[in-house]
Order: structure tokens, then sequence, then C-alpha cells
């Protein structure tokens, strides 16, 4: 009897990005020739709705299967709790390499980021993390660089217009909560 093969997986997961604005699935003028390609070749979830409009919260609840009514996670100060086991745990226990890029938002660090890989990631079922700052931790005009992301902008000159236009984003107001 032959062993069966698991199978791999990508799942991708963007912030702010609409659904109408991947060219195969909306009506947007939008050129997205990768996401169309992994679209054609994989699967589209057509139905999927958010529970929280911010981050945390809404990645807090996608990696433990909870609403955010009983992770408690309403903000975007919030943290998966250590008696929350997430779907990433799940998957490295039984023997997947658990690969991420990117934001995590399971609890965001307002310091330094390091090298993307925090001890708790390992702790949430992460094998191969690189978690990257998001553009708010980015964005504050604290001078200590803080992840990959904020070493890459400043590696490039772009880190100073940056956060300067962040400023001017960030003073127009927005809701970092979802009470």
């Amino acid at each position: 009897m032959s062993e069966q093969k698991r199978p791999n997986f990508l799942f991708i997961m963007a912030d702010q990005y609409r659904w109408d604005h991947i060219a195969c699935l909306g009506e947007h003028p939008v050129d997205t020739p990768n996401l169309d390609k992994l679209a054609s070749e994989g699967s589209i979830f057509r139905q999927c709705i958010t529970n929280a409009p911010v981050c945390s919260p809404a990645r807090i609840s996608l990696a433990t299967g909870m609403h955010l009514h009983h992770t408690g996670a309403f903000s975007n100060a919030s943290f998966v709790s250590i008696n929350n086991q997430t779907y990433y745990e799940r998957l490295r226990n039984h023997d997947y390499r658990v690969a991420a890029i990117g934001k995590f938002d399971l609890a965001k660090d307002l310091s330094d980021n390091g090298n993307g890989k925090r001890p708790s990631n390992y702790r949430w079922g992460f094998t191969d993390p690189l978690e990257v700052e998001g553009k708010m931790h980015a964005g504050y005009g604290n001078p200590v660089v803080k992840g990959p992301y904020t070493r890459m902008l400043e590696e490039r000159g772009l880190l100073e217009a940056f956060r300067d236009d962040y400023e001017v984003r960030r003073s127009n107001g927005w809701a970092t909560t979802c009470h």
C-alpha cells in the first residue's frame, strides 16, 4: 500500500485589499498577474467576511478559529492568550513546516521587532517565521529601527519620506478598535 502524500498549501492574507481589486475577480482595471495565476491554480474563497475591521483582532480570530468575543481581541493592542491554541500550532504538531512572512499581528510589539524571529512566533506554531512590523510601527517617528520593513526603508533612503507621509495620513484620523 502506497503512502498518501499530504498536500502543500499557500495561504495569503492581505490587509486593506478589496476583493474586487484582483483582476480575475473584479471589474477594476488593476493588473494582478501573479495573484490571477495563483487564483487559477488554487481555491478562491468568495464568501469570506472578516469579523474584525482592524488587523490584530482579525488575525487573532483567524489564528484561533474563535470570534472576538471569545478571544477578547477588540483592538490592535490585543494578543493571543497563552490559553488559546492556534491553527499554526496544529499544523506544526502534525509535522507541517509553517513558514510565515509578513505582519502576524498576534501580539503587536511597539518596541524593536528585531530580525523578525521573536520567540512568541515559535510558541504560536511557526517553524520559519519572518515577522515584519506593520506600517503603523514603521511610521511612528521613533528614530530606532524596529524591524525588517523599517530597515529596508532606511537602506533605500525612503524612511524619512515614508514617516512624513504617514504622519500626514495619521493626522487625518482612523479607527484602531472594533468595539
